[in-house]
C-alpha cells in the first residue's frame, strides 16, 4: 500500500500566488488587535531577530516563547513548522519590494530510516505538486545511482551513544533536494548527550571542477570564512549576538560530504566530530556495511620551494593518520623517482608566487579520484592571480594523446583544442568566470593552468609562461619538515583573541602543532598586555570588510615572529600592522641586524634613523614594508600594497598602546 509521507509539500497551497508584504497588517481570528505578519516577538517590527526567535522555537530551544505566534503563520494553517520558516526568511529577503513569494522545492520531513528506504524504492511524483517534481526526481536519482545513503553510526558505549531526536517539532530525517545555496542530500536532527546536532550528508555537484571540499565550498555554497582544524574539518562560524550557530565540513568521499550544524559551543561540536561516523545503508536490502571514518587525503601545503623540496626528501608520513600514510608516501615517491621537480619560469621573472595568499602559495596534491598528484602553485602575473599544476599522468590509462587522458581518466571532455597545443575549457557559470588550460609537458607529466579571468587573459599568460626542473638531490637540508607550519588564528575582534590567550586552550588543534600554538600563547600571557595600533584621531580603524578575519595572532616561524597582526584602513587604503616579539636567540645591536640575521631581510632603507624601509614590489605591484623597534622586546612591521609616500603619511600618525588584560 502507498504510504503518504507528512504531507508537508503542500506549503505551497498555503501561499498560491498571492504576495506576502512584511509591512502587512493581519487581523487574528482570535485577537481584536491588528499585528505585523512576522513580528513574533510583539516587538512592532519584523526583523531579524523574529527569524532566529521562530527558528529557535522550532528547534524546542529551552525558554524560548513566541509573544505572537499568528504572526508566524505564513501558511495560514493554524500550525507552525519549518515551511512558515521557509516563507518567513524570504519575506525578510523579498517583502518590502512586493515581489510574489513562493516556497523553493521543499526538503520532504520522514520519521524512521524505514520511511526513507521506502520512499526511495516506491516514490510516486504524483503525490507531489507538479512545479517541483523535476527537482525531486534529480533528488531521487542520485539516491538511487548510488544505491544507498549514508546514515551515522552510533557508538556501542551507551555514554557516547547518537540518537535520532524523535522530540523534533516536526520530523528527524529529511531528504533534502538541490537548490541555489544546498546540494542535494539528507539530513538527520540527532541527540549527543543532551545536545542538539543537525547531520547533513550532501552529494556534490558535478558541474563543479575544483582541487578539494573547500574551493567546492567558496565556489558551489559561496561559504569562504573557513578555519581548517587537523587537515580535515573545516570549521564555519555563523554566530551572532544572539545566538551560537557552528558547521563543521568533511569530505567523506569523492561525490558526498558531511555538514553538522549546532547551536552549542564550538568545543561541544569537536567533542561530538571525535565520536561520530557513519554507515552505508542498502536501498536495496536494508542492510549496512561497517561503521567508516570519515577520512580524506588533503593536499600538504608550503610557504617556500625549499620546505617543499624537503618533505620530499625526507618522505616522512608518521604525523598523519594511519589511513592516510600510504596515500602520501606514494605521493612523496613519484616526485622522489623522478629526481626533480616541475617548476614556473619566464623569461622576465615577471611570474612570481603569491606571498598573499591565505593559506600557502605551494601545495603537493596526493592522488584523487578527480585529481593527478602532482605540484600546485598559486602565482600572480601582472596584477592577476593563476593557479599553474603539473601532474604526473596515471600509468594505468593507455591514451594517444593528453586530451584522450583527460577523458578517460578526469572525464573532461568539452576541451576546445588551440594551436594544437592548449586544451582549453571552460567551466564558468553566470556568477564567475572559471577558464582552465591543459598541455603536455612531455610522456608522463602535464600542466593545468586555471584562473578566474578571462579566456583572452588566460592565453597572453600561456605566452610568457615557461618551466624549468629543480634538482631535489641538491636540496642539502636533512632535518626533519613538518608539512604545515602552525598557521595563524584569526579573530573578528580584540575582545575574542584576549579571550582566547587568558584561555590557552590548545586542545582543539593538532597534535603536532599545540605546542607552537601554547608557546604563542605564553608570551603574551608573560607580558600580560598586547600592543594594539593608536592614532591621535582615531582615524585608524580595524577592517571589518576583511574577508577572513581582521586581528590575527602569529605563531612563530622559520619566516616569522609570533605577533599579533591587526588589518587596519586609514583614509580609504588598507595596511598590515604586525607587533612581533624579538627571538631572546639572537644577539644583535639593532633592529636592523636582527631582522637581517632572523629574516633574512638585507635591502632595507633606514629613514630618520627610526624606520627600515623594504621595498619588495615588481613591475606589476606595489609591496613596501616598514620596520621600527617598539621597544627592547617588541618591534612593529607595517605593510601596504599603497606607494611607498601613502606608507611614510601613515607611519606619522600610527602610534601604540598597551591593551593589559
Amino acid at each position: 500500500m502507498k504510504k503518504k509521507i507528512l504531507a508537508m509539500m503542500l506549503a505551497a497551497a498555503c501561499i498560491g500566488t498571492g504576495t506576502l508584504n512584511c509591512a502587512t497588517t493581519v487581523n487574528a481570528a482570535e485577537q481584536d488587535t491588528a499585528f505585523i505578519m512576522g513580528d513574533v516577538n510583539d516587538d512592532g517590527v519584523f526583523s531579524v531577530s523574529d527569524v532566529v526567535l521562530l527558528q529557535k522555537w522550532l528547534l524546542a530551544v529551552p525558554d524560548t516563547h513566541l509573544e505572537n505566534w499568528r504572526a508566524a503563520n505564513f501558511c495560514d494553517d493554524d500550525r507552525l513548522d519549518v515551511f512558515d520558516l521557509t516563507l518567513m526568511k524570504r519575506a525578510m529577503i523579498y517583502g518590502e519590494s512586493g515581489q510574489p513569494i513562493s516556497p523553493t522545492t521543499q526538503p520532504i520531513g520522514l520519521n524512521h530510516t524505514e520511511e526513507v528506504i521506502e520512499l526511495l524504492k516506491n516514490y510516486d511524483l504524483n503525490d507531489y505538486n507538479e512545479a517541483y517534481r523535476k527537482s525531486l526526481q534529480k533528488m531521487f536519482d542520485r539516491f538511487n545511482e548510488d544505491g544507498y545513503f549514508y546514515h551515522f553510526a552510533d557508538s556501542e558505549n551507551e555514554e557516547n551513544k547518537i540518537t535520532l531526536n524523535e522530540d523534533q517539532t516536526n520530523a528527524a530525517i529529511w531528504l533534502m533536494p538541490y537548490a541555489n545555496l544546498e546540494d542535494s542530500g539528507i539530513l538527520y536532527h540527532v541527540a549527543y548527550q543532551g545536545k542538539y546536532y543537525q547531520v547533513y550528508y550532501y552529494f556534490t555537484d558535478p558541474a563543479y571542477t575544483v582541487s578539494d571540499l573547500w574551493e567546492y565550498m567558496a565556489q558551489r555554497l559561496r561559504i569562504k570564512n573557513i578555519n581548517i582544524v587537523d587537515e580535515k574539518f573545516g570549521i564555519v562560524d555563523n554566530s551572532n549576538d544572539e545566538q551560537t550557530d557552528m558547521s563543521a565540513y568533511f569530505a567523506v568521499d569523492d561525490t558526498h560530504y558531511c555538514k553538522i550544524r549546532t547551536f552549542e559551543p564550538e568545543d561541544a561540536l569537536m567533542d561530538f566530530l571525535q565520536v561520530l561516523s557513519y554507515v552505508k545503508l542498502d536501498i536495496a536490502d536494508n542492510t549496512s556495511t561497517d561503521p567508516i571514518t570519515p577520512v580524506n587525503v588533503q593536499p600538504i601545503s608550503y610557504k617556500k620551494m625549499d620546505a617543499a623540496i624537503d618533505a620530499i626528501n625526507n618522505n616522512d608520513v608518521s604525523s598523519y593518520p594511519d589511513a592516510e600514510r600510504e596515500d602520501y608516501r606514494k605521493m612523496f615517491e613519484c616526485f622522489s623517482e623522478d629526481g626533480y621537480i616541475y617548476h614556473f619560469t619566464d623569461a622576465e621573472n615577471a611570474i612570481t608566487l603569491r606571498d598573499d595568499h591565505p593559506n600557502a602559495a605551494i601545495w603537493l596534491m596526493p592522488y584523487a579520484n578527480y585529481e593527478d598528484t602532482g605540484i600546485l602553485y598559486h602565482v600572480a602575473y601582472q596584477g592577476k592571480y593563476y593557479q599553474v599544476c603539473y601532474y604526473f599522468t596515471d600509468s594505468a590509462y593507455a591514451a594517444s594523446d593528453l586530451w584522450e587522458y583527460l577523458e578517460q581518466r578526469l572525464d573532461i571532455k568539452n576541451i576546445n583544442v588551440v594551436d594544437e597545443k592548449y586544451g582549453i575549457v571552460d567551466n564558468s557559470n553566470d556568477e564567475q568566470t572559471d577558464i582552465s588550460a591543459y598541455f603536455a609537458i612531455d610522456d608522463t607529466h602535464y600542466c593545468k593552468i586555471r584562473t578566474y579571468e578571462t579566456e583572452d587573459v588566460l592565453m597572453d599568460f600561456l605566452q610568457v609562461l615557461n618551466f624549468e626542473k629543480l634538482d631535489i638531490a641538491d636540496n642539502t637540508s636533512t632535518a626533519p619538515v613538518t608539512p604545515m607550519t602552525a598557521q595563524p588564528i584569526g579573530y573578528k575582534d580584540m575582545g575574542a583573541m584576549i579571550e582566547a590567550i587568558k584561555n590557552s586552550d590548545v586542545s582543539t588543534y593538532s597534535d603536532a602543532y599545540c605546542d607552537d600554538y601554547r608557546k604563542m600563547f605564553e608570551c603574551f600571557s608573560e607580558d600580560g598586555f598586547i600592543y594594539q595600533f593608536s592614532d591621535a584621531e582615531n582615524a585608524i580603524t580595524l577592517r571589518e570588510d576583511h574577508s577572513n578575519a581582521a586581528v590575527w595572532l602569529m605563531p612563530y616561524a622559520n619566516y616569522e615572529d609570533t605577533g599579533v597582526l591587526y588589518h587596519v584602513a586609514y583614509q580609504g587604503k588598507y595596511y598590515q600592522v604586525y607587533y612581533y616579539f624579538n627571538d631572546p636567540a639572537y644577539t644583535v645591536s639593532d633592529l636592523w641586524e636582527y631582522i637581517e640575521q632572523r629574516l633574512g631581510i638585507k635591502n632595507f632603507n633606514v629613514v630618520d634613523e627610526k624606520y627600515g624601509i623594504v621595498d619588495n614590489s615588481n613591475g606589476e605591484q606595489s609591496v613596501v614594508s616598514a620596520f621600527f623597534a617598539v621597544d627592547d622586546t617588541h618591534y612593529c612591521k607595517v605593510r601596504t600594497y599603497e606607494p611607498e609616500d601613502a606608507l611614510t603619511d601613515f607611519l606619522q600618525v600610527l602610534s601604540s598602546e598597551k591593551t593589559v588584560f
